[in-house]
């Protein structure tokens, strides 16, 4: 076969890529997920679909080390305490909108504004002897992303070498990462096991908070929001900025929302428990079907024809669940 010239085959090329961007759907309306996605359509609260979601990637989970601080040596409870304090910069461009992903166990997991941007994981480990305790704490790192592209993607999971089945028995670490005042969350997933879970004073579009003996908490624009926790409490603080959902659960503690909203929102709230009062409080909204002590069922008037709506469903076992408009 004759040898076909270079400048022949980029001109083919040229003339095809037309033809294949067509063929390249555009991203759904609802929820996007890969499988380990911060919101998807099987998880995505009662209304299913979360409408900026789709345009903004979830972080990557993988990344590089954050920069090492000094090992301290401390004694507790019979034992000694290894710590480091890590901490990395985040530079992130003015207007660039963010998605982040911050996970660990044995330790706190938060998101806040600040006057300055970054960082920090406070990283521990435990043993019988000095020497254990700080063999025990190389093991522990955290793994960080922070990269801007068409959004900025914000990653930072505390990882452990140790392999063994007991590896975090011993070992743990809390996250807070800062972002300058007037950061947009596009979406954002927050991990941990033993600690709390929360956002503070954050725009974010799609937030996701999970633990298991810790609390969830969020302050700020969240239109869309799921809690999860076993034994803490689910704490919200909320403007309304666009339609979405708050869905909310704890089996032992209280579930408590404060939402703010205007004249042209709407809402759809239902708070259930098993052992506890269910009170909601909404201005403009009225029961549906029956009510007791421990189930409630409210909406605004014409809630269809709202600019703005928002489904709360909000569940505890052994506590009170709490909304209002404040």
């Amino acid at each position: 076969m004759p040898k076909v010239p270079r400048q022949a085959l980029l001109a083919v090329c040229a003339a095809l890529l037309p033809l294949l961007a067509g063929c390249v759907s555009s991203p759904p309306s609802g929820p996007s997920s890969n499988g380990d996605g911060a919101i998807d359509d099987g998880d995505a609260g009662p209304g299913g679909s979360a409408q900026a979601v789709a345009s903004c990637p979830e972080a990557s989970e993988t990344g590089r080390p954050l920069s090492k601080g000094q090992v301290t040596v401390r004694r507790e409870g019979g034992k000694y305490r290894a710590e480091r304090t890590d901490s990395g910069s985040l530079q992130i461009p003015r207007g660039l909108p963010v998605a982040s992903r911050l996970g660990s166990v044995n330790g706190d997991v938060q998101q806040a504004s600040g006057s300055s941007q970054g960082l920090v994981a406070h990283l521990w480990a435990r043993g019988d002897t000095e020497q254990e305790a700080r063999a025990r704490l190389d093991t522990v790192r955290v793994d960080f992303t922070a990269d801007a592209g068409s959004v900025f993607t914000l990653t930072a999971m505390v990882r452990t070498s140790n392999p063994s089945s007991n590896a975090w028995s011993e070992r743990g670490g809390s996250l807070a990462a800062t972002v300058p005042s007037g950061t947009a969350f596009c979406n954002a997933k927050l991990t941990t096991t033993n600690g709390d879970a929360s956002s503070h004073a954050l725009a974010v579009a799609a937030l996701e908070t999970t633990t298991t003996n810790g609390d969830v908490e969020a302050t700020g624009a969240v239109p869309s929001w799921t809690g999860r926790t076993t034994n803490g409490d689910a704490d919200g603080d909320l403007t309304a900025s666009a339609s979405g959902w708050i869905d909310l659960s704890t089996t032992n503690g209280e579930v408590d929302v404060t939402l703010r909203l205007a004249a042209s929102h709407g809402i759809d709230a239902t708070a259930s428990t098993t052992n506890g009062d269910a009170t909601l409080s909404f201005a403009g909204a009225s029961p549906i079907g029956s009510q007791s002590e421990t189930s409630a069922h409210v909406r605004t008037s014409d809630y269809s024809a709202k600019a703005v709506q928002t489904e709360l469903k909000l569940r505890s076992t052994n506590g009170d669940v709490t909304a209002g408009d404040g």
